[in-house]
């Protein structure tokens, strides 16, 4: 990637700028990890006593604190969005996490469900779209700072694609939702990040259009018939996830 910057570089033997305007090339090489070294888990927040969920609660907290004050400077995270959820699905590398995302069930049948604060900023043509149907929800995706650039490559043996962590960490909620009982699941997908594309590729439809904290959002939902989490990284991961 080319860009311009504004550098002030100096010639040692002139002792003068060499350029106000220098053309840099940089090329941003991402890191690969093979989808092997890689464990999926699912835990139950409410009941699971595990240090690697204690460290999945310590990204989460840390990466939306920083994410939030970057948009528009609100204050801090508190524990109970983490522990409301039903199931935290963590990416793991040996004992560290490197993506947590959260998974919420709810039966739209109901008023308590229906009147949850998740669906607050919902435009309420798109909580009617739903009905009163069972849902799965997926919410609080956060990717460590360290491996959000990280490519995970397919099984040994297999000529399949590589894919991105994140992208494997969004298909992996798909895949817990196709083994629920639910619907449909859905999200809030940010228009300035690559997740509302991840959507797309999975199967999603488009709801509504919101602005959370100040960025264009999608409100999407990938009905069952059309779910797409398919490929040999994500079917690796979840044939040998491990639930506590």
């Amino acid at each position: 990637m080319t860009i311009a910057e504004n550098l002030r570089s100096t010639d040692s033997s002139l002792g003068e700028p060499v350029s106000e305007y220098t053309q840099v090339q940089r090329r941003i090489v991402s890191p690969a990890i093979g989808v092997e070294e890689l464990k999926y888990h699912l835990f139950s927040p409410q009941r699971a006593h595990h240090p690697l969920l204690e460290q999945a609660y310590e990204v989460w907290r840390d990466g939306w604190h920083a994410t939030l004050r970057e948009l528009d400077g609100s204050g801090p995270v508190h524990s109970d969005e983490f522990a409301r959820q039903d199931e935290i699905g963590v990416l793991s590398v040996g004992k560290s996490c490197v993506s947590v995302t959260g998974v919420r069930w709810l039966d739209l049948s109901l008023a308590r469900a229906r009147e949850d604060s998740y669906f607050v900023h919902w435009p309420k043509e798109a909580l009617a779209a739903l009905g009163s149907s069972f849902v799965c929800i997926t919410s609080n995706t956060i990717v460590h700072p360290e491996w959000r650039r990280t490519v995970v490559a397919p099984p040994g043996g297999t000529s399949a694609p590589s894919t991105k962590l994140a992208f494997a960490t969004i298909a992996l909620s798909v895949r817990r939702f196709l083994a629920s009982s639910a619907d449909s699941i859905i999200a809030l997908t940010r228009n300035d990040r690559a997740m509302g594309r991840a959507a797309v590729e999975l199967g999603a439809t488009k709801l509504g259009q919101i602005y959370l904290h100040g960025v264009e959002t999608d409100v999407i939902v990938v009905p069952r018939a059309d779910a797409k989490p398919h490929g040999a990284i994500v079917d690796h991961l979840w044939a040998r996830r491990r639930q506590g």
